[in-house]
């Protein structure tokens, strides 16, 4: 790691001498990636590149790009023409939503308005930045922005235009579940700032020219932002899938043997799961490691923390409370085992959970909305006593909010379910949790009875029939689960057979390919089912809602058979059932007369 990191750091140093200091940092990507500012009155950049877009939308899927951050170009325009935003911006990507961060070229800035619904400041000083929904990209859209730099506030229209040609970046595994929005690093970079000099809109007082404030950035700041790039490069560049059980506990934290003083008395039985380990010693005490990196030791409550621990080691002491849940993909557990109460606060606000329980207890206020992952709500944090935090790998996009929250006493747990190879062996990330709840016996009842589900299934003969597992993007082309996801894992295990056996399998990050109608008319027209993907593009019901989609659909042999499903917007939320999903996607295959509402996740596409 210290070597690949000395490596990018070379390249970005290379690159600072060669061409940053005198027109902007490059980076080796289609955006000038560390570019400080982008106005609207530039004559041959923004305007220019809009008025050449077709204006026609396309959204984070018709690209194919998978959950992470990334870079893009972006233009304000409206208002006086003396305004700018930052770019390139830094935008978030989770299950197809795109999030960016805009930072302003001015503090006066107090809220934005999007499509009627008010978006604050994610900062308190330096210049205004706002996290904000972005429903596509290659077209105006158009914001408001209400300024105080006049006696009285006055909202502004403004359009955002965002190039997705120049989009660049660090982009996570496709479903790593929590991507909440933005890298602090834009908001720390505006803390720099001249508040006041900047001739804004409405700021009748500020003689200053906007350009020259622009481009008198520092060195200083421009090698500070490089040193951001390295860290996302790093963080593009660990691949935490390589590690496997057979690694985990043979090397730094070997099973079956005492440690720190403590006699050894057994390990946590895992069928499937391959990212973590746990081993049980005399007292009550549990260790936990996941990915051979991260070590947590559980502390009984009541009982004394050991001697002889070594510093890397996270001590949880038990009852943990006060919880604050990032990683979507954990909050199934925690419902299933009972165990909700033990979660105060929330890095997804509640009309983004489709768990039920979730969202009724925020709600009613039993778990409260404590900020993303970028931009924690900390003094709220504090407040509620947070005795653990439960991130995505997305913190490693933001490791400065990591750092911060272990400087106040709260120790961090990065979820890494998403990067099991086997379906179930993310629902055995339960495990996991049970064992911080002291919940084991619960979850191993829950458990062993979704894996009794999937054995009855996968002991069944195969059926030899073929499935496409797809959605069509709003520019026409289909996006389909490369062969080794686990998508096409549960559709094995269910008895049926991907359609696509050789498609994509590399080492790639991205879980999906795009390819054109064409295309997936040439290799999935004979599939005897198909089951669209309503998790990007929505939930459709009807057969003339799939046309819209593509004609060609109509001559599918899927199609003609009455072989069409639709998944819900629940589907990768409810992890601890994805047993019962291989079990409905059999159900499908078997049984021509299912009823919809004997299925959860599944409906039938009709006329």
């Amino acid at each position: 790691m210290k070597n690949r990191k000395a490596f990018f750091a070379g390249i970005v140093f290379a690159l600072l001498i060669t061409a940053g200091m005198i027109s902007g940092i490059y980076l080796a990507c289609p955006v000038n990636a560390l570019n400080v500012s982008a106005s609207e009155n530039s004559d041959d950049s923004g305007e220019e590149d809009a008025d050449e877009s077709t204006d026609t939308m396309i959204t984070a899927g018709d690209l194919g790009l998978a959950d992470g951050c990334y870079w893009i170009d972006v233009t304000l325009s409206g208002g006086s023409g003396k305004a700018s935003v930052e770019s390139p911006a830094t935008i978030a990507i989770e299950d197809g939503r795109v999030t960016a961060t805009i930072v302003f070229s001015s503090s006066y800035y107090d809220y934005m308005l999007i499509d009627g619904e008010r978006y604050e400041p994610v900062n308190t000083e330096g210049n205004s930045a706002f996290e904000i929904p972005v429903d596509g990209f290659d077209y105006e859209m158009a914001v408001t922005a209400d300024t105080t730099a006049m006696s009285t506030p006055h909202e502004i229209e403004y359009t955002l235009y965002f190039d997705s040609s120049t989009i660049c970046g660090a982009a996570s595994d496709e479903d790593t579940d929590d991507i909440e929005n933005t890298k602090t690093n834009d908001a720390d970079a505006a803390e720099g700032g001249d508040d006041t000099s900047e001739a804004e809109d409405g700021d009748i007082d500020s003689e200053a020219d906007e350009a020259d404030v622009n481009t008198d950035k520092s060195d200083t700041e421009k090698v500070s932002a490089a040193g951001t790039a390295v860290e996302s490069i790093d963080a593009q560049e660990t691949d935490i899938s390589e590690t496997g059980m057979s690694e985990i506990g043979e090397r730094n934290y070997p099973s079956g043997e005492d440690w720190c003083g403590l006699a050894w008395e057994s390990s946590l039985e895992l069928l499937y799961a391959e990212m973590f380990t746990v081993d049980y010693y005399e007292g009550g005490y549990a260790r936990i490691v996941i990915a051979d990196e991260d070590v947590f030791f559980v502390v009984p409550e009541g009982a004394d923390v050991p001697d002889g621990l070594d510093g890397d080691v996270t001590v949880l002491q038990q009852p943990i409370e006060n919880i604050y849940l990032v990683a979507t993909s954990a909050m199934d557990f925690f419902c299933s085992l009972d165990a909700l109460d033990s979660i105060r606060l929330s890095g997804t606000n509640a009309s983004g959970w489709y768990i039920e329980a979730a969202q009724e207890a925020m709600e009613a206020g039993d778990i409260l909305y404590a900020g993303k992952y970028s931009a924690p709500d900390y003094e709220l944090i504090l407040a509620e006593n947070c005795g653990l935090a439960i991130e995505s790998t997305m913190i490693y996009h933001n490791p400065e909010v990591q750092e911060k929250l272990e400087a106040f006493g709260i120790p961090v747990l990065v979820e890494r379910s998403s990067y099991e190879s086997h379906p179930m062996g993310r629902t055995e990330w339960m495990k996991l949790y049970a064992v911080l709840l002291g919940k084991e016996e619960e979850a191993e009842e829950i458990f062993n009875e979704q894996v009794t589900r999937v054995q009855e299934v996968e002991a069944s003969e195969s059926l030899g029939k073929t499935v496409a597992f797809f959605y069509v993007t709003s520019t026409g082309s289909v996006n389909v689960r490369k062969s080794n996801d686990y998508v096409a894992k549960m559709i094995e295990l269910a008895g049926g057979t991907y359609i696509f056996d050789d498609l994509g399998e590399d080492d790639s990050a991205v879980s999906t390919v795009n390819m054109t109608m064409e295309e997936f008319y040439a290799q999935a027209v004979d599939a005897d089912y198909i089951i669209y993907n309503s998790t990007i593009d929505g939930e459709i019901y009807t057969l003339d809602e799939l046309y819209g989609k593509s004609a060609l659909l109509a001559d599918f042999k899927a199609v003609q058979e009455g072989n069409v499903w639709c998944t819900g917007k629940n589907l990768f939320q409810e992890t601890t059932s994805l047993g019962d999903l291989i079990v409905e996607i059999h159900t499908i295959l078997t049984d021509e007369d299912v009823e919809d509402s004997e299925l959860n996740y599944l409906h039938r596409i009709t006329e």
